[in-house]
Parts: C-alpha cells; structure tokens; sequence
C-alpha cells in the first residue's frame, strides 16, 4: 500500500470551470481531475477550503484502492488495471494487501489452489494495513490544516476526526470497497461518497441511521476518450471478445476461457478470437504466473491463434485504443463480496462494446439485461455454457450486438468526468452551505 496525499484547493481560485490544485503533500504536483469542473462555481464561497485526503491508486489496497476522488489524471480507469510505473509515494510500506478485507469467492478448479496463495498473502499484511492506517490517521489529524470539508478514502480516520479536530471541517468518507464492518463507527461522518447502489446497501446494514448522509458517487471515467477511440477504430474481421483488468481466479477468468473452448467447437460463428489484458503479478493483484500458466496449459491447446494475452498499459490514450478494438466485453467476475461498481465495464460500455458480465449486484446499474448487455448467472452449473450462448447471440447477431452497444455507450455517459465532478461539487456546496 502506499501512504496517503493531503491535497487542499481553495475554490476562490476558481476562474472559469477549473479548480487548481492549491498545496500537495508530496512534490510530485498532482493535478486534480474530478474536481476540475463546476458549472457554477459560485455554489462554493469565496473562502472556503476542501481538504481531499487520498489514497494513492494500488490494486488491493481496500477503501483507497482507487485513489478515492480520482486527483492524479494518470491512474484513473481500467478497473484494478493500472497504477502509473513511475507514480512515487510519500513512502511505500507494503507491496500489496487489503485495508478494508478479503474478497472470498468461489472459484473454478484451476483457480483453487493459486487462490489459496494469493488469499494467505494477503492475510498476512491484512493487519499491517490497518495498524499503518490507524497510525496514518492520527498523523494526519495533528497535521491538517483548518478547512471546511474534509474528503477521506481511508478506514480509521472518519471514526474520530469531527471529535478529535473540529477545526477540520465537515468530514466526508469515500465508501470504494464494500465495508467490512468500519461504518458502524462512522457516527460523526457528515457524507458518505457510496461507489453503488450494492455499497449502499451494505453501509444500510451496517449503520442504518447513515443512510439519510450516503450519496452516489461512482467512479468517473473519461467517456470522451473512449468514445473518441471507438469512433477512430477500423472494424476489421475477426469479431474480438476482450477482458481487460486483474487476470485473477477471482476474475472468472477460467469461466471465460471454458465459454471461449465451448464456442471453439462450433462451427455456425464467424471468425472471432478472445483478447485478455492486464496484470498477472500478485503483488499488482494478478493471480500469478503459475497460475496463468495453468491457464494456458489447459486452453492454449484449443483454442490456439484465437487467443491472445497482454500485458497491462498504463497510457490512457492507449488503452483506450484497446477498449476501442474490442466488439464484446466480458466481465465474470466471481467476487460476490469484493466487486462494487465496475469501472472496467463502464469503461468498456464508452469505448462502444457489447457488455456481457456475471449476475453481481455491483452491475446491475450499468448492465440491464437485453437493453445495455447480457447477463448471466455465474453460480449455476450451466454458468461456462450460458456464458457461451451470450457470445454467441452477439457474435451472430449484429443489429443486437450493435444495438446494445450503441444504447450502453448512452448509458454511462452520467459517469464522465465533468458529470461526476459537479455532482460532488454540488454535494459539498450543500453541505457547507449556512443554515437558514
């Protein structure tokens, strides 16, 4: 994991639609996106500070993992894909691990073992993490400034910041991975930033009397990127299925690659191959190159020059370009406790693909079924040939493929940057605002 930024802006710099970036903790001179855009930034008032505490994007680092408020322009998207090569830290401590818990999920019998693995390292450092996160906060809390919001992505310190340093402001907690229990102490927090609707719910049943202060805040993407790349991509055959994020057991991975054998076998397709990108290494998530290897073993055999795997790309214009060279894009992922929005469908709905992923909550605000994408029920026994037949309508159907892609690309047009940044601009501008 890596320690967190303290970033202040002052509104009263505000000049047009750009907010700039005030102070960073460390030199690396972070530019805030998300908060970037406000259609009126009048609703903030001169004076006032927005203190945005964020962790640095890590794969598998909990609540943080994504950097909370999106500041740094260079580790946004792909899902748990991409941190910068080059992005430094205030001081890494730990090369992986989860502050908020474990993702448990069932996975398919290659899977099994390399899991197994990955699960008791992540144990292992689990409470490192909190230990550091709990010290951090208190670190934090003697060093911030007085401001009138705080936004925080980390576990420990929304639980006593109002009480221990009022002077801090009204505080503000990023909810980016499902809670594990940490809501239940945030009495004092003033809102919560929830990733999903399926976030929500949990924070609900953990505290229900935060559910009047809990608002959405989904991660943004940069739609117009990925548009722009699907609009300059040359349609050339083969149809291409894709998956771009952790290549992980979790992930379903092995239930793709089974679909993706089943339609191998058929011979009423057109030509289409299957691309995966991402990372492999565990300590950036992946479940490890034996456990790719497996992989490969297993499917390599049938399903030959159709098959191609990549590493992961850190360049936003590129990856939109891989986005963009895709037809359909499948997400199975297994994780029925770890998944809470995914960014990587949304990514890919911009990008103009025809989405296909499991029957997890975290995606039934992004994939209706039939309307946006197809979904299918990964815990049956049929899961690998439901899987298959989904392909395979899209595959052979082109109006439906089209059809879908088109309507998903609308769909998540509410998730772009300028969208989500004046959403939580105008969240902030309400709750700073004076009492009648």
């Amino acid at each position: 994991m890596h320690f967190a930024q303290v970033v202040q802006w002052k509104p009263e710099q505000v000049s047009g639609r750009k907010v700039a970036a005030h102070r960073a903790a460390d030199d690396r001179g972070v530019q805030p996106r998300l908060l970037r855009r406000c259609d009126d930034p009048g609703r903030i008032g001169r004076g006032h500070q927005i203190t945005g505490l964020v962790l640095a994007e890590q794969e598998d680092v909990g609540v943080g993992r994504r950097g909370g408020v999106q500041l740094d322009t260079a580790v946004r998207g792909q899902g748990d894909v991409r941190r910068r090569p080059d992005q430094a830290a205030v001081r890494q401590v730990v090369d992986t691990g989860q502050i908020a818990g474990l993702d448990q999920a069932t996975h398919e019998v290659a899977g099994d073992p390399f899991q197994r693995q990955i699960d008791r390292r992540r144990c292992a450092v689990l409470a490192l993490n909190l230990l550091l996160d709990f010290i951090w906060g208190l670190r934090v809390t003697r060093a911030l400034p007085p401001a009138d919001v705080v936004i925080t992505n980390t576990v420990a310190l929304p639980v006593w910041l109002r009480r221990l340093k009022p002077s801090a402001g009204h505080v503000v907690a990023v909810i980016a991975r499902m809670p594990k229990g940490q809501t239940r102490f945030y009495g004092r927090v003033d809102l919560l930033l929830s990733l999903s609707a399926a976030v929500t719910a949990r924070i609900a049943a953990e505290n229900l009397r935060l559910t009047p202060r809990v608002v959405p805040f989904p991660l943004p993407i940069d739609w117009s990127l990925l548009a722009a790349a699907r609009a300059a991509a040359a349609r050339t055959s083969p149809l291409t299925i894709g998956y771009i994020g952790r290549l992980n057991p979790e992930k379903g991975l092995a239930l793709l690659l089974g679909a993706a054998a089943r339609l191998a076998a058929r011979a009423d397709l057109p030509p289409w191959r299957l691309v995966l990108l991402g990372p492999v290494a565990i300590p950036s998530g992946g479940g490890g190159e034996a456990w790719l290897d497996a992989l490969r073993a297993r499917f390599a055999p049938i399903l030959g020059d159709r098959l191609t795997i990549l590493p992961p790309e850190f360049d936003p214009a590129k990856l939109a370009r891989h986005y963009g060279a895709l037809d359909v894009f499948c997400y199975p992922s297994l994780a029925e406790q770890g998944e809470t929005f995914g960014v990587a469908v949304a990514e890919a709905m911009a990008a103009g693909c025809a989405p296909v992923v499991s029957n997890l909550a975290c995606f039934s605000e992004l994939v209706r079924d039939g309307d946006t994408g197809l979904v299918f029920d990964h815990k049956v026994p049929t899961a690998e040939a439901d899987l298959a037949d989904a392909f395979a309508r899209l595959l052979n159907e082109d109006v439906l493929r089209r059809r879908i892609a088109k309507r998903a690309q609308a769909h998540v047009r509410r998730f772009d940057y300028a969208a989500v940044a004046d959403n939580v601009l105008g969240q902030v501008s309400r709750l700073i605002a004076p009492r009648p």
